[in-house]
């Protein structure tokens, strides 16, 4: 059990207190849930009480503890006034507290006070300082070398293919992680037929619904939802500049016209270098293309664990292609992890989901109210 709970500082200078969560309040992916909260407070989605309680009870139902979502009234206390509150840092492992109020906020902690600026947020294990970071606005700039700019463009295609219906590309793609691929061909026949049963559930009413899996929607259906085509839009721009970088002088197996748009998003801003032995890629982009590749590196490592279940949560509640998402699952028990491939995705999520951040400070030095 690691519990913990959120704190968060209206306009008004009210602080607003979550009920507490019992378990996995760490930070570490996949599992720590605070690296949602994180993500939430970057992405501007939690500013006021409204959006506070919407955000925990939507959060609090995926994390898997229906019963607290009964009644709204536990979502939230308020505890503290004047842009300050008080903590003991006793009854919880972490603490997670944002100031959204436009104005300087105080956390006093054990009579130690803390002085949280506008758009920072503080994060606390028991007593020990772990880190401010503080919100940025406008876009962000992000610069990603060879393997990186390989798995942004790979979660991209899988993201926006998840979306047009291209089941089959699942294990199609885990093949490649795969020198032997003996256990992965066991139950593919079964797999291929429940994944056929889930898609029509999920694309039901569309011209897919019956098909075989190897039929899509399409990327400029106007079925198809618009988070996916800006995905293939970045996708498109990264592969496109790699590819010019990597090979100016043409290829045959390049493309290098340039990408049609289709997403409502703006286009990304990239460029692509040589240095040295490597390419290096710096991309500027809004919070809003970060949330998508973020979404999309966060897929594709659950999918490379097998956790189909968790991976269909994000595109449709509906429980009985849930139901079926867990039997898939388990026909993958005895199929190795390639843990090398999951922990390089994580790694370059941690990035992506500091990437709407800027002074990341280590308060060791303990930063008090009074200025010091």
């Amino acid at each position: 059990m690691t519990r913990g709970r959120i704190y968060l500082f209206d306009r008004a200078g009210i602080c607003h207190v979550s009920s507490q969560y019992p378990f996995d309040m760490y930070m570490d992916l996949p599992y720590g849930h605070g690296t949602s909260i994180i993500t939430a407070f970057l992405r501007r989605q939690i500013r006021n009480e409204k959006e506070f309680r919407v955000f925990l009870k939507e959060t609090y139902r995926k994390w898997g503890h229906e019963h607290i979502t009964q009644d709204d009234d536990d979502f939230i206390q308020r505890r503290g006034m004047d842009y300050s509150v008080e903590l003991n840092g006793i009854g919880d492992d972490y603490s997670y507290c944002l100031n959204c109020s436009g104005k300087s906020a105080c956390v006093c902690l054990n009579g130690d006070e803390i002085r949280l600026e506008k758009d920072e947020m503080l994060v606390l294990h028991f007593t020990e300082r772990i880190f401010v970071i503080k919100r940025t606005r406008g876009k962000t700039t992000q610069k990603f070398v060879d393997e990186e700019i390989r798995l942004c463009i790979d979660a991209l295609d899988y993201y926006s293919r998840m979306f047009v219906g291209q089941y089959d590309h699942i294990d199609f793609m885990l093949s490649w992680r795969m020198k032997n691929t003996d256990q992965l061909r066991k139950a593919e026949f079964t797999r291929e037929h429940l994944y056929a049963a889930v898609r029509s559930r999920v694309f039901r009413g569309t011209a897919i619904e019956a098909s075989g899996l190897n039929a899509s929607l399409g990327i400029w259906n106007e079925m198809t939802d618009d988070k996916a085509k800006s995905s293939y839009d970045i996708q498109q721009i990264m592969r496109y500049h790699y590819a010019f970088c990597r090979k100016p002088e043409g290829d045959y197996s390049v493309d290098f016209r340039k990408p049609v748009m289709g997403g409502s998003l703006p286009e990304i801003i990239c460029k692509c270098v040589k240095d040295g032995d490597c390419f290096v890629e710096t991309v500027t982009m809004t919070a809003a293309h970060v949330h998508i590749l973020d979404d999309a590196l966060m897929l594709l490592g659950l999918c490379h664990r097998y956790e189909m279940r968790r991976m269909f949560e994000y595109f449709t509640e509906d429980s009985i292609s849930l139901q079926i998402a867990a039997i898939i699952e388990k026909l993958y028990r005895g199929v190795r992890v390639d843990k090398d491939y999951i922990n390089r995705i994580d790694i370059l999520r941690k990035k992506i989901i500091f990437a709407g951040a800027a002074n990341v400070d280590d308060v060791s030095s303990n930063r008090k109210a009074s200025g010091n």
